[in-house]
């Protein structure tokens, strides 16, 4: 996926402003298993993922919990590190192989000075993320495991494919057990 596609996704930017952003970015290549951010560090990069797939995890303990997951299209950043140079709470790890764009948060502020286009997506990316946060515990929060595996499908069908069972059940919350068997329902139903 080319960036300016990757950035309409979210809100209208010109080719020269993509092409602004082009410039400041550096190609980057992540495996399997492999952590882009990492808990406990500041990283002061924002990543645009051109394909593959990225878990946002948290640990607590000896327990971790699945956040979110990023793919194909989606930005990506410690935003504790990038706003206020905080070490992440979150770590980042590939889930298949990830092709992205980096940009360091001091660079991307100085284009975002000058070039509005870029600002506003920015500004959109920022309230979408809030958006998907807002949406997610919502979801939660009122429809029961069956209901919360047909939206995670509904959304981004092609997820189930390529993730482990296990993170997509911390995902939403419940045990890879009952993951099986609401599986097993939504292949009857």
């Amino acid at each position: 996926m080319e960036l300016t596609d990757i950035l309409n996704l979210i809100h209208p930017v010109s080719k020269e402003s993509a092409q602004r952003l082009q410039k400041h970015c550096t190609p980057v290549s992540f495996d399997k298993k492999e952590l882009i951010i990492k808990d406990n560090e500041v990283d002061r990069y924002i990543y645009i993922i051109k394909d593959g797939i990225v878990r946002c995890g948290f640990r607590h303990g000896d327990m971790e919990d699945t956040v979110l997951f990023g793919m194909e299209g989606d930005a990506i950043g410690a935003v504790h590190s990038l706003l206020h140079n905080l070490p992440s709470p979150f770590f980042y790890e590939v889930i298949t192989k990830v092709d992205a764009l980096k940009i360091h948060i001091d660079d991307f502020n100085s284009l975002i000075k000058t070039d509005h286009e870029l600002l506003m997506w920015w500004q959109a990316y920022l309230f979408d993320g809030m958006f998907v946060f807002e949406h997610k515990y919502a979801y939660f929060a009122m429809k029961d495991a069956y209901e919360r595996y047909i939206t995670f499908l509904g959304k981004r069908p092609e997820l189930a494919k390529e993730i482990p069972v296990k993170y997509i059940a911390q995902y939403l919350n419940i045990s890879r057990e009952t993951l099986s068997r609401i599986r097993a329902k939504y292949a009857k139903d």
